[in-house]
């Protein structure tokens, strides 16, 4: 018997064998791999304000992303938007002391107090009265820069404290305007809520506040 003419004709065999195998496996190894191709998503829009734009990539769009984000701005403006009459941040400048603020508010008032506090009163959310009296931020008639000492007896954030998710003011007309770190604030959230959702690739600009992964 012709042992190696056999050990061909077997090799032989063997081969065929795992052509039909290795050509299934090598289609779903390619398969999976296009599967997990991300693909670059872009939002757009207005914000807090100010235009905003998101991109993020993912292997397969999440359609509940753009409400999220809605829900957010939402969430944020409602609760800190000097330009919204009914926001909290608009009641409790109002003089609405029965306001309860949200967790939002909460983190941006004790950041603010913190920075206030390292950079020695040059960072203070107070100051919006004065902004509001040379015509920035929201249209108020009723304020003029004419007698810019009374206006100053109304700024300085150790007048205003935080208690049990209540706003403490020593004078009910000190005004209150936190978009000078709003934005930022806002893009972290929006970049700690891609992360939860497992999107590690992502850039968030909101106003001239920037984020990147």
């Amino acid at each position: 018997m012709n042992y190696q003419f056999l050990k061909i004709q077997i090799m032989q065999l063997i081969l065929r064998g795992l052509k039909k195998l290795i050509s299934p496996l090598f289609f779903l190894l390619l398969l999976g791999c296009l599967s997990d191709e991300k693909r670059q998503y872009t939002l757009t829009g207005f914000a807090l304000g100010t235009p905003f734009k998101i991109i993020y990539f993912s292997s397969s769009e999440n359609q509940s992303i753009e409400k999220s984000m809605d829900s957010i701005f939402n969430e944020i403006n409602h609760s800190m938007s000097t330009y919204i009459p009914n926001s909290d941040i608009s009641k409790i400048n109002n003089g609405n002391t029965s306001i309860i603020v949200d967790d939002h508010f909460v983190k941006v008032f004790k950041k603010s107090k913190e920075i206030w506090k390292i950079s020695e009163g040059f960072f203070d959310p107070t100051a919006g009265i004065i902004t509001k009296a040379n015509g920035l931020g929201p249209k108020d008639n009723s304020i003029s820069n004419n007698d810019i000492q009374s206006l100053l007896n109304l700024t300085g954030f150790k007048k205003v404290q935080i208690k049990n998710r209540r706003i403490i003011k020593e004078n009910k007309n000190i005004f209150l305007d936190f978009n000078a770190i709003a934005k930022g604030y806002c893009v972290d959230v929006i970049g700690q809520f891609f992360k939860n959702k497992k999107i590690n690739n992502f850039l968030i600009e909101i106003g001239g506040e920037m984020v990147a992964k």
